[in-house]
């Protein structure tokens, strides 16, 4: 009996196997139906169909799963017979335009329309809505409207388009009636109140945005409230959870949840000079680190030291010149090691200005403290950019690094964003 079942399991397989063999067949002709947008030749590039190919029901249902991942079509069927590969398609409808009704601010439907995946001039494809009016609903909640309702009708046109209008109902701006601050603080609230941004709402504060909740400023609420402990000499701070519910009849309760740790001071502070450079050039901020052994630990007096070496380097012309720490806790107090070594050395090939169309290549050269042809130096790109931002007449200004025409070379590019007229300060 036992030896019946094996020899009836063999045979199903074997007859599975001619049967699945006996399905391949050639590919000679290829010809499509119910397509209208999307051509043939298309179809054949994205569904990689080869003519002469012998395909398989395997090759089949993997050429259907190409063809939906295009998201071209709501409806595929294949069918291959006597050489011919016959494709039945149903196109999904293409989206001829998208509105957004309820929202006045052009800068916030560019916002918006740049995160749906439902866009303009794409397939519409039905299971993508609640997707796209979450993703509006987050951005509204993340500027503090967060009874924001949101419904969207599809409107559709001839030729197998549609037309997706939303209707935004933004709501009231969700307000903070009271900010708790709970765990082992020890500090008091009124204190930390004033390092965070985010505030009670009061009679008296009509005119202040911080007010209102919002999700990017509580995550910069959290990371304040850590820099804070942190020169403070909590040194573990951990700010473990922002929480926010909402009180009916009161509004928004905002709670940060703070566990302060142990204080900590500066123990020990010390350089790690590379072999390849000068010790002595670097001998006189040993006066700089035993005035603050002792202190509670500080990120700003740290990063004072830092600086002062930056400014140190550049006065003994070495330029290619980088830092980093490393902190260790040891015991009741913090070890800082101070590595300095030679970074890469690279010459500024080229500056390039982009983004002035009012203000001449001259004057942002002027305030430059680098030019062309000079040795990189991190300090004073950073100053350079600082003092083209304290003209007051750029709204914006940022620095990117590319690289050269030989790998020794860089370019420097300054991109800046004129302010309007209106907005210049007077002085």
């Amino acid at each position: 009996m036992e030896n019946f079942k094996k020899i009836f399991f063999i045979f199903i397989l074997f007859f599975l196997a001619f049967s699945a063999k006996s399905y391949a067949e050639i590919v000679n002709r290829v010809e499509v139906k119910g397509n209208e947008r999307i051509t043939l030749e298309t179809i054949v590039i994205f569904g990689d169909i080869t003519i002469g190919k012998n395909y398989e029901s395997s090759d089949i249902t993997l050429l259907i799963k190409k063809l939906y991942e295009t998201n071209f079509f709501s409806n595929i069927s294949i069918e291959l017979r006597d050489g011919r590969l016959n494709i039945i398609v149903k196109e999904n409808p293409i989206i001829n335009s998208l509105v957004l009704k309820g929202e006045k601010a052009e800068k916030y439907k560019t916002a918006i329309t740049e995160k749906l995946i439902l866009r303009e001039k794409t397939s519409f494809l039905e299971n993508y809505i609640k997707s796209d009016i979450n993703l509006i609903k987050t951005f509204y909640r993340q500027l503090g409207f967060y009874f924001v309702k949101i419904d969207l009708d599809v409107e559709k046109l001839k030729r197998n388009r549609v037309n997706l209008i939303y209707s935004i109902d933004k709501g009231e701006k969700a307000k903070i009636s009271k900010i708790y601050f709970l765990g082992d603080k020890k500090i008091r609230d009124k204190r930390l109140r004033d390092v965070i941004t985010s505030q009670e709402a009061k009679f008296w504060k009509f005119i202040s945005k911080n007010v209102y909740l919002n999700k990017g400023r509580v995550e910069l609420d959290k990371r304040l409230l850590k820099n804070y402990y942190k020169n403070k000499g909590y040194y573990e701070v951990d700010i473990s959870s922002s929480n926010v519910e909402y009180s009916e009849g009161e509004g928004f309760i905002l709670t940060f949840s703070i566990n302060a740790g142990k204080r900590y001071k500066f123990k020990k502070i010390f350089l790690n000079v590379s072999e390849a450079l000068d010790q002595s050039a670097f001998m006189s901020l040993e006066k700089d680190f035993n005035k603050i052994i002792g202190d509670y630990y500080s990120q700003k007096k740290l990063t004072s030291l830092l600086e002062k070496i930056d400014k140190l380097s550049q006065q003994k012309e070495l330029q290619f010149i980088n830092h980093r720490t490393v902190e260790t806790l040891d015991g009741e107090g913090v070890e800082v090691k101070i590595d300095i070594f030679e970074g890469q050395k690279f010459t500024i090939e080229r500056i390039d200005i982009a983004g002035n169309s009012v203000t001449n290549d001259s004057v942002i050269r002027g305030e430059m403290v680098v030019d062309e042809g000079d040795p990189y130096s991190a300090l004073l790109v950073n100053k350079s950019i600082n003092r083209l931002k304290a003209r007051g007449i750029f709204g914006k200004v940022e620095k990117k690094i590319t690289e050269g025409s030989s790998p020794n070379l860089k370019v420097l590019e300054i991109t800046v964003e004129e302010q309007a007229t209106g907005e210049l300060a007077a002085g």
